[in-house]
């Protein structure tokens, strides 16, 4: 049987598979899941890390499954997942009055960071 502590991406070891977003993982389990008092002095030395790793590594995968944009619409009859998320971001501009060119901040309640500029 499998520890729950364990990352699903990992082996039975608790290793990443290889690549650079395993390797990411793997820095992220180092520092989250290491119980022993040493590993828990360490998080906490490097908690901003920690908390840096958690948030690229979910970003990553909401950007995996939703794109940039972490929006939710209404899909219509027939239509696509991207074709229903355009279309809700032209009809906010609208009832917002953007203009073709405009810069907007989006303050939503995300995890921040789909800019990757």
């Amino acid at each position: 049987m499998r520890d729950c502590s364990q990352n699903p991406h990992s082996d039975l070891h608790g290793q990443a598979k290889e690549g650079e977003r395993y390797d990411k993982i793997d820095s992220y389990n180092d520092l989250q899941y290491n119980q022993t008092d040493e590993g828990l002095a360490t998080r906490e030395d490097n908690y901003a890390e920690l908390v840096n790793s958690y948030y690229d590594l979910a970003t990553e995968f909401y950007e995996w499954g939703w794109g940039t944009s972490f929006h939710f619409a209404e899909k219509k009859p027939g239509e696509g997942f991207h074709s229903s998320i355009l279309r809700h971001e032209h009809y906010i501009g609208g009832r917002l009055g953007v203009n073709s060119g405009a810069k907007v901040l989006d303050c939503g309640c995300g995890v921040g960071g789909s800019d990757p500029a």
